[in-house]
């Protein structure tokens, strides 16, 4: 499952990819998609930015959003000056890490050397217009005293304690800072894993396969319609969103028109994630493979070497994620190459969905 992580900052990718590595997702961050586009962060919460961030973000990328704001608290801090979800921007002017380090050092040292505090983290996920939130604390103990060492992407761990191990934030060894991350964020962590896990469960199959060319006066060619259930039941057996256009058709009783059809279809891809492609030589499903493409589906491209296919088509698996094949079913149709096919689609599948 491929996942984008809103933000360009490379350590906190590389923290998501570590806590989820055991898992089958694939994480990219906004540089990875050369997004350049800042959503304006103007929430007066955390959570209003992080949901700004994944709502906008998701519909940039068409990919599952994950997005988090944190704001930081002072117990000692006056009002006017709590950083809240403005820990970065001073007066009006983003600062860099080494002026932050400097201006909060300052801070603390007016208030006290030593402060309580903590992090109020907000985490969103969008997916289809859906959004889940997410909010924890994280307390930290805030000296104006700088350490020497710098953690690259998170500049205040250089003026930060960690209570359970009475150590700068920056100075935790590899291992202690994989175990408080896990004590830290273990009910968000175990809450993100169940949302990732139901939307893993929904993420539907469109299958593309030829249409008109098999219609018969009282329905499909019956041979060509055994083997689509197949795939079809197939499908159904990793997840409940699997979307045929025969079979919303009942299976050529009920035709639709393209002024109707091809609106629906196209929904039914954007609520989609990957798509099974058996294109013969469509022109319908040759539009279908560009949809996929436009909207970074994931691809099973499955081509019979019986029909001459379009150079675009025969290689759009090297401009997306997507796999080829090739069957030939010149001599005796799908009777012989089925079991292959399904073979295919099922190791497809549960690379996907187990």
């Amino acid at each position: 499952m491929k996942i984008l992580i809103a933000t360009h900052n490379q350590s906190k990718l590389k923290l998501y990819k570590s806590i989820f590595k055991d898992l089958n997702y694939t994480f990219y961050g906004l540089s990875d998609l050369n997004v350049t586009y800042e959503v304006e962060e103007n929430g007066t919460t955390p959570e209003e930015n992080a949901i700004r961030k994944a709502k906008e973000y998701a519909k940039i990328s068409n990919m599952l959003t994950i997005a988090d704001d944190t704001g930081l608290f002072i117990d000692k801090f006056p009002k006017k000056i709590q950083p809240k979800n403005h820990v970065k921007r001073i007066n009006g002017t983003v600062l860099d890490d080494e002026s932050l380090i400097k201006y909060y050092s300052d801070l603390f040292k007016q208030y006290g050397d030593s402060l309580d505090g903590y992090w109020h983290k907000s985490i969103a996920i969008s997916y289809n217009g859906e959004i889940k939130i997410y909010n924890y604390k994280v307390h930290k103990i805030f000296v104006s005293k700088i350490n020497s060492r710098r953690n690259k992407g998170f500049p205040l761990d250089s003026v930060s304690i960690t209570p359970e191990y009475n150590k700068y934030t920056v100075d935790l060894t590899e291992e202690e800072n994989k175990l408080l991350i896990e004590k830290e964020n273990k009910e968000m962590f175990n809450w993100l894993t169940a949302e990732l896990t139901k939307v893993k469960k929904e993420k539907g199959v469109f299958i593309a396969c030829p249409i008109s060319k098999y219609l018969t006066s009282d329905g499909i060619e019956k041979d060509f319609e055994i083997f689509i259930k197949e795939v079809l039941e197939l499908c159904k057996k990793y997840t409940s969103n699997v979307f045929l256009a025969l079979e919303r058709e009942e299976f050529g009783k009920n035709k639709m028109w393209g002024d109707t059809c091809t609106p629906y279809d196209f929904k039914k891809m954007q609520e989609t994630e990957y798509l099974i492609a058996i294109p013969e030589d469509s022109m319908g499903v040759a539009v279908e493979l560009g949809w996929a493409s436009a909207m970074n589906k994931e691809i099973l491209l499955i081509l019979d070497k019986k029909y001459k296919t379009s150079e675009l088509v025969k290689y759009i698996h090297t401009i997306i994620s997507g796999i080829k094949t090739e069957i030939d079913t010149s001599e005796n149709g799908y009777k012989n190459e089925k079991e292959k096919v399904l073979n295919l689609i099922e190791e497809f599948l549960k690379g996907k969905y187990e």
